[in-house]
């Protein structure tokens, strides 16, 4: 059901085996190999997720009514992302729960249709430490001024070459115990950016 307003027709109910769509009165029918799959989630355009588990009745009950099902309204999450000298960051990909999305070249992020309660946002650039903040998402309440920034750091330049002197292109460097990679270009160099 929309939160206040009736039915949700035409959305997507999925799972890991089953997925299914609402009729014009908001309710959806799942076959019956959804029984083996306790774990739902319903998604709807301008609407928070809904996650839950179901308990199956241990008699086979055709239907079964899980009741009215809620979906509040989404909530936005946007910032930007900015490096150590405070420039903003463009290309940087974010993760946000199981939605990823890529900064503009201003470096601007946007994430919708979040639901209320603790997210852990994810950041990570080539040549960059990975970088994670907690995000608190009131009901009614969109935060659009959430900015990250990576921490300064020092260049650290790396040259790669085969047994015979060449260059070797497209070489993995990874900093040990840091998630910062890099890879080498036709020259065989790769910087990476190592913090404090």
């Amino acid at each position: 059901l929309d939160h206040g307003t009736g039915g949700l027709p035409s959305q997507t109910w999925w799972g890991i085996a089953v997925s299914t769509t609402a009729d014009a009165e908001g309710r959806f029918r799942l076959p019956a190999r959804a029984r083996s799959y306790p774990d739902f989630r319903i998604r709807a355009l301008g609407r928070a997720p809904l996650v839950g588990h179901v308990k199956w009745p241990d008699a086979r009950t055709d239907p079964f009514d899980l009741g009215d099902l809620v979906l509040l309204p989404g909530l936005a999450l946007e910032g930007r992302v900015f490096d150590g000298e405070g420039l903003p960051m463009p290309g940087v990909r974010l993760h946000l729960d199981d939605e990823d999305c890529t900064s503009d070249d201003l470096g601007v992020f946007r994430f919708r249709d979040l639901g209320p309660g603790p997210h852990i946002l994810r950041a990570s650039a080539p040549r960059r430490d990975q970088i994670e903040r907690r995000v608190t998402l009131l009901p009614g309440r969109d935060v659009l001024d959430f900015d990250l920034s990576f921490p300064a750091g020092r260049e650290v330049a790396v040259e790669v070459r085969d047994a015979s002197g060449a260059p070797v292109l497209g070489a993995s460097v990874d900093v040990v115990d840091r998630r910062i990679w890099a890879s080498t270009d036709v020259l065989g160099r790769a910087v990476v950016i190592v913090p404090p």
